[in-house]
C-alpha cells in the first residue's frame, strides 16, 4: 500500500522588507529541507505577500509510522529557524 503525507505551513517572516528578502529566507529554507529530508517542497501560496509564505512538502511511502515521523521532524526544524514564525501547520495522510 503507497501513502502520500502531506504538510501544509504558514510563515510569517516579520523583517522582509521586500520580496527579495522574503525569497532569499524561503529559497534557503526549502534548499535545505529537501537536502536534509528528502521530500518535495515548494511554496504553494502568498507568492506576492511579503510577510507570509506558505510551503507544502510531500512524502510518498509505505509506512504511516515513518510518514508522520518525517512530517513531525520537518515541522519542528521549520520551526527553529529563528528567521520565520510558524502561523499555521496542517498535516495529512492520503
Amino acid at each position: 500500500m503507497m501513502f502520500v503525507a502531506l504538510l501544509t505551513i504558514r510563515l510569517k517572516i516579520g523583517y522582509a522588507q521586500s520580496l527579495k528578502d522574503k525569497r532569499k529566507v524561503i529559497k534557503s529554507l526549502i534548499s535545505r529541507v529537501r537536502n536534509q529530508f528528502n521530500v518535495s517542497i515548494s511554496e504553494v501560496a502568498d507568492l506576492e505577500s511579503w510577510h507570509f509564505a506558505t510551503l507544502g512538502c510531500a512524502l510518498v511511502t509505505n509506512d504511516t509510522t515513518y510518514a508522520y515521523q518525517v512530517l513531525n521532524r520537518l515541522e519542528g526544524y521549520i520551526e527553529s529557524n529563528p528567521d520565520i514564525e510558524v502561523i499555521m501547520v496542517e498535516k495529512e495522510l492520503l
